[in-house]
This record gives C-alpha cells, structure tokens and sequence, in this order.
C-alpha cells in the first residue's frame, strides 16, 4: 500500500491530495520538510482510516501569490475540508502542520472532531521556547524532532542518514 495522489480544485486553485485507505477521514497535515513518504504508521493506520494529506502550495506545484502567511493557508485548508464534505474530521499536524492545524482549529473548531499536534512549529510551549531552526545544522533540526531517533526505526530512512550521525 501506498500513497494514491488526485489533484482537486479550491476556488480556482490546484491541490494535490495524497491519499490511502477507508474509513473515516484522518486529515494529516505535513511537515516544513514536504510531504512524508510511505511510512508504518500510514500503513497501520489506512486499514480503518482514509488518510487525506493535503500537499502545501508550493512543494509540488505552483506557489499561491496571495498565500502570505500560516492564517491564509490554514484558511484555504478550511474552505478545502468543506469542498471535501464529511466533517468534522480528525487532524494530525505534524511541526509546521501543526501550526497549520492550530490556526484552522482557531478560525473553526466545528471542523475537527479531534487534533494531534505533534511538535507543532510556531505554537509556544507552556516551558521552554520555540526552536530556531536557522542556528542550529540540519541534522540537529532533525534529531531534535523525535524524542529517541535511535528507537525511531523510520529516521534514518526519512531523513538519509543514521542516527548516530545526527
């Protein structure tokens, strides 16, 4: 199993959806890297569960040039869920979708049923702060998005590089 991609229109503008599995939709909003590729846990999940990952303006298309900020995306995902009927869905929003997710959960709570932030970039924690990504190397970015790479069976494969290495 595997990744199905279709492209559907939002008020005139191109979205490639990814998609896999039935059942009741599970929104995955991706990462600041791009899309992720086939992985386990798609595959555990799209055998009760029809995965929609929208893929953001951008990475495998054209750029929307009104599209300026996280508010106007997570609001063109909104209008999105409507175009695709059937909510209130469940999101997973994965660092900067789950930036995503929060904002669309602001500007309408009525669409999600249930939210999974997971490391979402630019929602400050209760401790701590936000990472800057631009002072630190590109492996280190990485490794710190997982709590144990070294248990994560995935991470080396993802991100071309093992663990021990980052």
């Amino acid at each position: 199993m595997g990744w199905d991609e279709r492209k559907i229109e939002v008020d005139g503008v191109a979205v490639n959806l990814l998609e896999a599995g039935s059942g009741p939709v599970l929104l995955i909003l991706h990462d600041e890297m791009g899309p992720a590729e086939w992985q386990a846990w798609h595959g555990k999940l799209a055998g009760h569960r029809r995965l929609v990952m929208p893929v953001a303006p951008g990475f495998r298309g054209e750029r929307i040039k009104w599209m300026r900020n996280v508010t106007d995306l997570s609001r063109f995902y909104g209008r999105m869920l409507r175009e695709l009927g059937g909510g209130p869905v469940d999101v997973v929003g994965f660092s900067f979708g789950g930036w995503v997710a929060a904002e669309m959960a602001v500007n309408n709570p009525a669409q999600f049923r249930r939210i999974a932030l997971v490391a979402p970039f630019g929602v400050k924690p209760d401790e701590g702060v936000i990472m800057d990504m631009y002072i630190v190397t590109t492996a280190e970015y990485l490794k710190s998005s997982v709590a144990d790479p070294e248990k994560s069976a995935e991470f080396a494969r993802l991100f071309n590089a093992p663990t021990s290495r980052c």
